[in-house]
């Protein structure tokens, strides 16, 4: 399934990549085109001289051509003739350099040696079918052109190996022979005078050979080397591109584009229309879409490379799908778990709960490629997702009444024995607000810890310990006293706060340690009573002691009261 998107992003950087790599080859066919009879960098006055020289060159290597084969057939000594038959090699092979070279430069510059094989046999394949042989067929255009490339740079690193080379041999002769002139032959005997003359003849033929040599790469590296500054080379080279295969390229690139975006229009369109389908017919649907478009897309653009006749766009980008679906084949078993979370038939599915960054989340909609999943409590709360995130996930079904966040805005609690009031609660943040001062605690720290709410109803307590004594034991009586006393007086001095009552409960606790009656009164309150919190307490402390006083029950203590969460009626 994401297969089918990964493909087609990557057609467009194929192409991209393709101008990208292409683009120096137009370089090079600019620098090889100006070295033509046809190139305005190269002037005819120059070419006639480098004829001249060469002619005048091959004149002498074909009068010492004549010379040895005279010698040779003169020669007696086998030994000699031998050396005379290798200088005459040498002078052959020289001497076809220099025609054949003489030959490039008068047609401007072109590889004759491509005429040397007929053009049928150059273009005859093999009858027998091999799909190895017919890749390689697919790559060759590609492979030539990358040649093609480096072809000038690496003919050129030769050529000055090959000087470097003979200069070297050059220098080493040149201290030979001057020390040879330093020997005096009027000194030596004839014999000894006759060898040092033909050995001073034959290292100063080869000398001649040398500067010939030495001669023919230099107006070889000419020929090889640009003559135009690097910003004429780079605006040929560019404007070469535009009008060729980067002409093609942006026709490609943008049918590519127009196609994508009608086809990711018509699927925004219909999935408008089927908003809240999510059977498994719809979902097989869209998945063959996809995969459709994107042979689509893949045919449309090879047609439209190989409709050009450029062999090397379309085998590089050949070469290019056929590498991804190799690298791609390991990661089929992740394709189907994905297709599987998709149709929504995997262990966490679309409508159902599940914990993410320890935080309860419902899974809203199951894309094609992206996960939304929701909170209804917090602000902001919908994130967007990869589909991978849902491989290691597990969803439950969701019941009406689940619990999304401990809280909403405006809920008063109580965290860490404080007071705060929530203000906003995102998925990364919890804003609280206690007397003034602004707390920002994390989401997944505030779910973890133990918040109490009381903003839909509450326990509050207080003790109040009485002279068993003084009470004669009577308890049912002292709490039937309190009970009326404190629902009178409640209701006389705080009506609002009595509404909010839910009830009122006072009951015998137990006999301390002094032989005193404790007597425990708890209120019950309603949701959003968190006002009357601190003044309900101290009206019913009040009114206890009060009406302790009346009957002169001998108050002991009352206890700082305690307050505990009420379940949420949400």
């Amino acid at each position: 399934m994401s297969l089918t998107m990964k493909l087609r992003h990557h057609l467009l950087w194929i192409l991209l990549a393709l101008s990208m790599i292409l683009w120096p080859s137009h370089a090079v066919e600019a620098e090889t085109t100006q070295n033509t009879p046809n190139a305005q960098a190269a002037p005819s006055d120059s070419i006639t001289d480098q004829l001249a020289t060469i002619v005048n060159d091959m004149k002498e290597l074909q009068d010492k051509k004549t010379a040895l084969t005279k010698e040779i057939k003169a020669e007696r000594d086998d030994a000699h003739k031998q050396e005379l038959e290798e200088s005459l090699t040498r002078t052959n092979t020289q001497l076809k350099e220099y025609t054949a070279l003489f030959e490039k430069i008068a047609l401007g510059g072109i590889d004759t040696s491509r005429f040397d094989t007929p053009a049928k046999q150059a273009i005859q394949q093999v009858d027998d079918y091999d799909w190895q042989k017919e890749l390689v067929q697919i790559a060759q255009p590609v492979f030539a052109e990358m040649k093609k490339i480096t072809d000038a740079p690496r003919k050129r690193d030769v050529l000055r190996l090959e000087q470097k080379e003979i200069d070297e041999r050059l220098s080493m002769l040149d201290k030979g022979l001057a020390t040879f002139a330093q020997i005096n032959l009027a000194e030596l005997p004839e014999t000894a005078q006759k060898n040092l003359k033909d050995i001073e003849a034959g290292w100063q033929n080869l000398h001649k050979e040398l500067e010939r040599e030495r001669k023919l790469v230099v107006i070889k590296l000419d020929e090889l080397t640009t003559k135009e500054g690097f910003t004429t080379r780079l605006y040929k080279g560019a404007w070469s591109f535009m009008t060729g295969r980067g002409l093609l390229l942006l026709i490609t690139i943008a049918t590519l584009s127009g196609l994508m975006y009608l086809f990711n229009r018509f699927l925004v369109f219909i999935e408008k229309r089927e908003k809240n389908n999510i059977s498994i017919q719809w979902r097989v649907f869209i998945l063959l879409y996809q995969i459709i478009t994107t042979l689509v897309a893949v045919l449309v653009t090879l047609m439209i490379l190989y409709s050009s006749g450029d062999m090397v766009l379309f085998g590089i980008a050949i070469l290019i799908i056929l590498a991804f679906l190799v690298t791609s084949r390991n990661s089929i078993p992740k394709y189907f778990t994905k297709t599987r979370i998709f149709l929504n038939i995997g262990q966490a599915r679309e409508g159902e709960r599940v914990i993410y960054n320890d935080l309860p989340w419902k899974i809203s909609r199951i894309n094609l490629y992206t996960v939304y999943l929701t909170n209804p409590l917090l602000e902001n709360g919908t994130v967007r997702l990869t589909i991978d995130h849902l491989n290691n996930m597990i969803s439950r079904p969701v019941k009406m009444d689940e619990t999304w966040f401990p809280t909403v805005v405006g809920d008063v609690i109580y965290l860490n024995g404080t007071q705060y009031k929530v203000m906003r609660q995102t998925p990364e943040y919890v804003y609280l607000t206690s007397s003034g001062t602004e707390i920002i605690y994390p989401s997944k720290d505030f779910i973890k810890d133990k918040v109490l709410n009381v903003s839909y109803g509450y326990y509050i307590s207080t003790e109040l310990s009485l002279n068993y004594a003084a009470i004669n034991g009577d308890i049912d009586a002292v709490i039937t006293t309190l009970q009326e006393a404190l629902n009178a007086r409640i209701q006389a001095e705080n009506p609002d706060a009595h509404k909010a009552i839910k009830s009122l409960t006072i009951d015998f606790n137990r006999i301390d340690e002094q032989n005193n009656a404790v007597f425990l009164i708890a209120f019950s309150m309603g949701s959003f009573a968190t006002d009357y919190r601190g003044s309900i307490i101290r009206l019913a402390q009040r009114c206890a002691v009060k009406t302790a006083q009346e009957h002169n029950w001998s108050l002991k203590t009352i206890r700082t009261f305690s307050i505990d969460e009420s379940k949420p009626t949400q």
